[in-house]
């Protein structure tokens, strides 16, 4: 049975299984499988790959590399309103969703270019949630979560949109 064709609530349970048990393989599907279907499945109302090209693009035009939270909000639902928590949620599980297009694809992290713009960068908090996120899936991300970070900057600024491969399709 392909992982698409499990509901997500048995999905959850083979999760929790394999973390109750300090495990991260021995059943049909790794627990970092699991992990990047369930985020495959996070809601979203963008195609992720459309995502992952606009991140590049609103990057290449900042002489900093990155772009913002908002930046891209306007780009992807042009003339839509930020509403606080509502619309950090749905961006929330679209850089989810893109985390796991990027680790499945071998490319790097591209939410990495991706800052809060009130800040004017990544915070430490984001940093190690980036980093976190990427060992969830099965990442090495090594020792130090900044220099990961920076690693993984440095590529995504280097990536091309039209290089970006489709969806792998489940």
């Amino acid at each position: 049975m392909s992982i698409a064709a499990i509901a997500k609530d048995r999905l959850l349970d083979m999760e929790r299984r394999y973390i109750e048990r300090g495990l991260t393989k021995g059943g049909t599907y790794s627990l970092f499988e699991i992990r990047i279907e369930l985020r495959r499945r996070l809601p979203s109302e963008f195609d992720t790959r459309e995502v992952a090209a606009k991140i590049i693009e609103l990057a290449r035009v900042n002489s900093n590399g990155v772009t913002t939270y908002k930046t891209l909000w306007d780009a992807m639902l042009p003339g839509r309103p930020w509403k606080g928590n509502n619309s950090q949620k749905i961006m929330a599980n679209t850089l989810g969703k893109v985390i796991a297009y990027c680790h499945q694809n071998e490319l790097p992290i591209l939410t990495v270019l991706v800052i809060n713009g009130s800040v004017g960068g990544l915070t430490d908090k984001a940093i190690a949630n980036i980093a976190q996120e990427c060992r969830d899936l099965g990442m090495d991300t090594g020792p130090n979560d900044h220099a990961f970070v920076d690693r993984q900057a440095l590529e995504a600024r280097a990536m091309v949109p039209a290089n970006l491969p489709a969806e792998i399709p489940t």
